[in-house]
């Protein structure tokens, strides 16, 4: 309806704009899940455009890392590329990417509860 969902809506409410098709549309989704890795390359290009780039990185403050993560077991991915020197290196081209993980911002890590 495109119409303010915060305040009472009538006929001649306030017009909001939103994202219903393309790219903007994509790249809203990518925000709300920035811990997907599926959605990293999008938010690396996205953030750089907009002059966030220290918003990417393996510090505690990043939104993604610089890298790829290697994709999971059993996971359906294209093969990596073979090639000379790309042995061992993350998808950045560094030798020890870093890329495993984000880091959420909080506490210490949960712990799980013991068994036995």
């Amino acid at each position: 309806s495109r119409k303010n969902p915060l305040k009472k809506v009538t006929a001649d409410s306030e017009t909001v704009e939103t994202a219903r098709a393309g790219r903007s549309r994509r790249l809203h989704k990518a925000f709300l899940r920035w811990h997907d890795p599926e959605n990293w390359p999008l938010l690396r290009e996205a953030l750089t455009d907009m002059g966030r780039a220290d918003l990417i990185g393996g510090a505690p403050g990043c939104l993604v890392p610089r890298c790829q993560p290697p994709p999971a077991a059993g996971a359906r991915a294209a093969p990596a590329p073979r090639g000379k020197g790309s042995g061992g290196k993350g998808s950045c081209g560094e030798k020890r990417c870093g890329g495993g993980g984000v880091k959420r911002p909080g506490g210490p890590p949960r712990k799980t509860p013991g068994r036995g």
